[in-house]
């Protein structure tokens, strides 16, 4: 078993991987949330999309259904790309 540590970005020291704060500094640690940017694309798209298919089925509950599945597929895919991330903050 192999000890992950990850460097603040603020103080330079090494913290265990899973710490939740950076004990030298204080700086808040979050793992795996995705960025601003990919959040807003995700929503874009899903609602652009499930527009497309509730033009194409009809009806606002054919819209609806599609862009809950959007909804969630974009969850999945922003959990699954960013699981690694680790962000720092003050």
């Amino acid at each position: 078993m192999e000890n992950k540590t990850v460097v603040c970005p603020f103080c330079k020291t090494e913290t265990e991987h899973g710490m939740g704060v950076c004990l030298p500094c204080g700086a808040n640690i979050i793992y795996g949330k995705p960025p601003g940017w990919s959040v807003v694309l995700g929503c874009f798209l899903s609602v652009v999309i499930s527009a497309l298919i509730g033009v194409a089925l009809g009806g606002h509950i054919t819209w609806f259904i599609a862009f809950a599945i959007c909804m969630l597929v974009n969850v999945l895919i922003n959990k699954a790309a960013f699981q690694n991330r680790v962000t720092f903050s003050r």
